[in-house]
Order: C-alpha cells, then sequence, then structure tokens
C-alpha cells in the first residue's frame, strides 16, 4: 500500500484553511481529496479511529473537525455497526 502522494501533500501545503466550520462545506471537495488517499492504508469499511490514525501520522490539519465535515458531507458514511465508507462519488 502506498502512501500519501505528492499530489496530496501539495493539496495540504496550499490549503490554510483546513477545515472550519464554516467553511467546511466551502472546501469539500479538497478536503475529500486531501484524505481519499489515506484510505489505500485502512480496510474498508473502516472505523473512524482508523481514519483519524492515518490523518495524524501524515500530519494533515484538524483531523477530528476535517473527519466531521467529511461525515456531514454525507462522504463518510455509516454503513455497519460503527464502520463507515468513503462515497468516492461525491462530486
Amino acid at each position: 500500500r502506498s502512501p500519501v502522494n505528492d499530489q496530496t501533500t501539495k493539496i495540504i501545503e496550499n490549503t490554510q484553511a483546513l477545515p472550519h466550520t464554516e467553511v467546511c462545506l466551502e472546501n469539500i471537495d479538497i478536503i475529500a481529496a486531501s484524505y481519499e488517499p489515506l484510505l489505500e492504508n485502512i480496510d474498508d469499511p473502516f472505523q473512524l479511529s482508523a481514519l483519524y490514525r492515518e490523518a495524524e501520522k501524515h500530519n494533515l490539519p484538524h483531523p477530528h473537525l476535517t473527519i466531521s465535515c467529511l461525515r456531514w458531507a454525507n462522504i463518510v458514511v455509516p454503513v455497519d455497526n460503527h464502520l463507515f465508507t468513503f462515497k468516492r462519488d461525491h462530486k
């Protein structure tokens, strides 16, 4: 499984406001693009804690708030008992 790629790293570096609640949904495509590569390193469906750990491992900003934004936007969605999946057709 590959680590987060250079493109994702550049997205994160170029995103100053990742995320604040008031701009969360405005930047949801950037946020989703930043988090989707993390899924290569965890099982699907996954526990939110696994996604959080991956985000922390890759020094992504504000992982708890970011994952909440992904949930509010119905990109990270529940599938079973405390398990979630990432809707790749969110656009």
